[in-house]
């Protein structure tokens, strides 16, 4: 541990420490997941005759950089150990949910009899319901952006410990955890990661799913919808 140390030679009540070195991964061990990846195990060794002119500081300092990398001393950002994608926008159909929003109203309408009226009247109902049930269906059902990148598969206790049993029993195995439910447990003590915390949520595909959830639904309707609509006085103090 370092001394107090002052840059301006005054006297400094802060103690500063060094900064300790990175813990070894736990989870990642440089698997092949299907597309290229920047682990230190990959990264070719370059014979000097590849550089043009050594003298140049950007090629040497390029050439140290892959050195150090294909002996394991990686010197760079870390990049993810799996690269995936999950299901993107072009999974999502407004043609289709503007369809079902008026289409619903309409068929219930015509078979009353009624007119544009008693169109409206039944969308004021059927609205909030049939845009929470696409949401949840589309993000649940849409298919991954690429399949390129293969998951592990391991099991969803692999990466996490679930403190109570009924949970145990519902996320075990491939029943992966969605994300937003696993936000909230983890912040009210129900779960807790099985290792370093980055290396567990870079494999965060493997062990969650990114569908929205009721809680997501209602925070969207009734949360940040009247907040965006009615502007308070707190939000602009805040």
């Amino acid at each position: 541990m370092s001394k107090p140390h002052s840059v301006n030679g005054s006297e400094s009540e802060f103690e500063f420490i060094e900064t300790p070195k990175a813990p070894t991964p736990t989870f990642e061990k440089f698997e092949d997941c299907g597309v290229r990846t920047t682990s230190v195990s990959k990264l070719p060794r370059l014979a000097p005759s590849a550089f043009i002119d050594c003298s140049v500081p950007r090629r040497r300092w390029l050439r140290c950089q892959l050195s150090n990398a294909d002996a394991g001393q990686y010197p760079s950002i870390k990049n993810g150990p799996l690269p995936a994608d999950a299901a993107g926008a072009e999974s999502f159909s407004y043609v289709l949910l503007f369809s079902i929003l008026g289409g619903v109203p309409f068929y219930m309408a015509w078979n009353l009899g009624g007119g544009l009226k008693t169109t409206i009247f039944f969308g004021i109902f059927t609205s909030i319901p049939l845009l929470s049930a696409f949401w949840i269906a589309a993000s649940s059902l849409s298919p991954r952006k690429n399949e390129k990148a293969k998951y592990p598969g391991r099991p969803v206790e692999h990466y996490l410990t679930f403190k109570k049993p009924g949970d145990k029993a519902k996320y075990h195995g491939r029943s992966r955890i969605p994300m937003e439910t696993f936000h909230e447990m983890y912040f009210d003590g129900d779960v807790d990661f099985n290792g370093d915390c980055l290396e567990v949520m870079e494999y965060r595909h493997d062990w969650a799913t990114f569908r929205l959830t009721a809680n997501v639904i209602k925070f969207f309707l009734f949360g940040m919808i009247p907040e965006v609509i009615m502007h308070t006085r707190s939000q602009g103090s805040s």
